[in-house]
């Protein structure tokens, strides 16, 4: 899987996410553990290799094409940061709409704990850009490419806006409260797919290393959504007729809320250093 199909798995899942958000059936645990331990393992994957470029570069003598390689190469994992944080940004809002709706604390912590996580990896991001070792044509193209990112994350939150608070996880929360509203703004899933693939067409590289990272992280994703989500071919099933099906066989009883004690033990586990605020202010960021 190339990093550029992420962001139509984001687009894909925003879409259906009340397959996930009214599903009678409790989320599985070893999904939201391996979102967990393989988001965490992704974040130290790009600090280690960001460090070590650092590293490299301050310690050795590197020859104009060894400039250039560790160059491209920084360039890749600021670019893997940017676009994967759509899918984490979309998911997360989707775990905390699951859990608003159930009224329980059991998918958001676990989800927070990964969006703070990759927070701190887009601020690493942030500084490589402005520290002056990449060229000003690097610059300006993984500038465009955040802003990009951050369009496609607020209207694939549009469609959760309407309903539910996604204040936290958007760039600008009014903008995706505008397109939430203004449902004709919403494009059909087949446009959807294809203005993400579009959009990002140029990132079709495959970085060996994160890509089995990023196989596990999806996985964990696909497998939170209950089976009678999708039909025999693997596609998804129409909301709608689900929610008929669902009426029909919902038990009475509630969702229990016992899952609300993996959330906490997981997110407690994080260390307090490891903990990081949100940013005060996108004007930190570059414009």
């Amino acid at each position: 899987m190339n990093i550029a199909q992420t962001t139509e798995l984001a687009a894909l899942i925003a879409t259906h996410s009340k397959h996930v958000i009214e599903s009678p059936q409790p989320l599985p645990e070893e999904a939201l553990r391996n979102y967990w331990h393989y988001s965490r393992k992704q974040l130290v994957h790009w600090m280690n290799e960001l460090n070590r470029l650092d590293t490299q570069r301050i310690l050795e003598k590197e020859s104009e094409a060894e400039l250039l390689q560790r160059d491209i190469a920084v360039q890749s994992i600021i670019e893997e940061i940017f676009i994967t944080e759509i899918l984490t940004r979309v998911w997360t809002a989707v775990l905390s709409a699951t859990d608003q709706r159930r009224c329980v604390q059991y998918a958001e912590p676990v989800a927070r704990g990964v969006l703070l996580s990759h927070l701190q990896a887009r601020r690493r991001a942030l500084i490589s850009l402005v520290d002056g070792h990449l060229s000003p044509v690097r610059v300006g193209s993984l500038n465009k490419l955040r802003r990009r990112c951050e369009r496609w994350t607020d209207f694939l939150l549009g469609q959760l806006a309407p309903q539910y608070a996604i204040d936290d996880f958007a760039f600008d929360s009014q903008r995706a409260y505008d397109l939430g509203q203004n449902s004709s703004s919403i494009a059909a899933e087949p446009l959807l797919l294809a203005g993400m693939r579009i959009g990002f067409s140029t990132f079709d590289f495959v970085n060996r290393s994160a890509s089995q990272i990023q196989k596990q992280i999806i996985s964990s994703v696909l497998a939170s959504f209950p089976i009678d989500a999708f039909r025999q071919s693997g596609t998804f099933r129409s909301v709608s007729h689900l929610r008929i099906q669902r009426s029909a066989d919902r038990e009475s009883e509630p969702v229990g809320s016992s899952g609300y004690l993996l959330g906490e033990q997981i997110f407690s586990s994080i260390p307090s250093h490891h903990r990081f605020d949100m940013p005060h202010n996108d004007q930190d960021e570059l414009k």
